[in-house]
């Protein structure tokens, strides 16, 4: 029973935006003061918990109450992604805040041991910028493109058939003496953006990519539906669907890792916005492949809400999404809701921040209570 307290007394100052005082820790846990009090001490020992000062010039007379905060830097998440252009690395607390990153640009994706050699590095190096050591970290991440199975292979990468079957999570796990982590990177992006980001108040959506990179992150009832061996959403493999041949359309290099391209998007979308004929038949071109997807995901997932990550100012964001939506009314789609993602490019890290702390809850936090 101990052992519950604590784990439901951790849970409460994890979850606690300011520091708590007894009262608000009673009234949290329906522990009693007396109880509280000794779960108090142990985990001030343990290091989870520290007294704090309370906020400048409070009212009243006598002494203020005590106060206590949670260390959510006792321990660390390093969440890495891997993606056709560099290799990138945060550091975050179990808050989720980030505390350090970094990233390397990558002379080739092609061969996997190169590129995870670079994404060792550079999570050591995220570490390193911290001053942090290796015995702090809790868990690691890897977000990477392709099919991903339950045991963290790569299945298939469009056009690198050396990542077939290759397990990146085997050279993170020689550096690492903790758990690691490797799940798709839509399906990671989708968890960000339920925790972080534009679908906050929806625990069923589809968060879809659509550009030089394609695929989609189906969350139902919270939990990230991956399917039969992780096929779920790796909607560029359908071929009808023609997702694939977009990606060196000039409308969708928004979403390329290179800056000099997005530039060109950007352009192309800005001079649709002023009415340029040629531009807005190069983006309708685009936009109708777009349309089919959503369409199919709205009659087969029914989603009531599809989050589109979108890299371009808001207007041009804006102009997209508005044909998107008119072409679901012409084809008479099932009504759905169609927000941009907030988060830009690091939903993906976040979301293996997300990912970590929720596939270590228990081991972090303690067992869960009964009912």
């Amino acid at each position: 029973m101990r052992r519950v307290n604590a784990a439901v007394t951790l849970r409460a100052f994890a979850a606690a935006a300011e520091p708590l005082t007894m009262t608000h820790l009673v009234e949290r846990t329906g522990l009693s003061r007396r109880t509280s009090h000794v779960i108090l001490d142990d985990l001030t020992a343990e290091g989870w918990i520290e007294e704090t000062e309370g906020p400048p010039g409070g009212a009243g007379v006598g002494r203020p109450p005590r106060r206590w905060r949670f260390r959510s830097d006792k321990a660390l998440i390093v969440a890495t992604r891997v993606d056709t252009f560099a290799t990138h690395a945060v550091v975050a607390d179990l808050s989720g805040r980030i505390l350090s990153r970094t990233h390397a640009v990558l002379e080739s994706h092609r061969v996997p041991e190169e590129v995870m050699a670079s994404t060792v590095r550079v999570a050591q190096g995220a570490l390193d910028a911290l001053g942090a050591s290796r015995d702090r970290v809790r868990a690691v991440t890897l977000s990477t493109g392709g099919t991903v199975d339950d045991d963290g292979r790569v299945m298939n990468l469009p056009e690198e058939p050396l990542w077939t079957g290759y397990d990146p999570g085997v050279p993170l796990a020689r550096h690492f003496p903790c758990p690691v982590l490797v799940e798709n990177d839509t399906n990671l992006a989708a968890l960000a953006e339920r925790w972080r980001g534009a679908a906050g108040d929806h625990d069923t959506f589809v968060w879809f990519l659509a550009g030089s990179r394609a695929g989609a992150g189906i969350v139902i009832r919270d939990r990230i539906h991956r399917g039969l061996r992780g096929y779920a959403g790796e909607v560029v493999h359908a071929e009808p669907l023609g997702l694939a041949a977009l990606r060196g359309h000039p409308a969708a290099r928004f979403s390329s890792p290179f800056p000099e391209e997005r530039a060109v998007a950007v352009d192309l979308y800005e001079r649709a916005l002023a009415g340029d004929a040629a531009a807005v038949a190069t983006v309708e071109e685009f936009v109708g492949p777009v349309v089919s997807v959503v369409v199919t995901l709205a009659w087969t997932i029914a989603p009531p809400l599809i989050v589109l990550p979108v890299n371009l100012p808001t207007p041009s964001g804006e102009y997209l999404l508005d044909r998107v939506s008119a072409g679901l009314v012409d084809r008479d789609a099932p009504p759905v809701e169609l927000r941009l993602s907030t988060l830009g490019e690091d939903a993906f890290l976040l979301g293996g921040v997300k990912f970590a702390l929720d596939r270590l809850d228990v081991d972090l936090f303690g067992p869960v209570p009964a009912g």
